[in-house]
């Protein structure tokens, strides 16, 4: 769904969504700081940035997965991406 078909009884929906949202990304940010503290991070990297692009990264890499039925073009290379996706965030 967009957000667009969150109207009325599903006004709702919506904020729970976010709400779930927002605690992922706040789960995220914890484990971001706690590296940042251990010296795993660069110093320029702001640990809410790092969990909400990390938050994003992750929806849009389950989004595409959902739609790649064949595996063919995400499923086989996720964890590849993942890896990366972390790689690119350390010192």
């Amino acid at each position: 769904m967009i957000k667009c078909e969150y109207v009325d009884d599903l006004a709702e929906v919506l904020d729970q969504m976010l709400n779930n949202c927002a605690r992922i990304t706040e789960k995220i940010e914890q484990l971001y700081t706690r590296a940042k503290e251990k010296g795993l991070l660069k110093a320029s990297q702001s640990p809410a940035e790092l969990a909400t692009d990390t938050h994003l990264f992750f929806i849009g890499l389950l989004h595409m997965w959902v739609k790649d039925t064949q595996g063919c073009r995400f499923r086989n290379q996720a964890t590849e991406l993942v890896k990366t996706h972390i790689s690119l965030r350390r010192q």
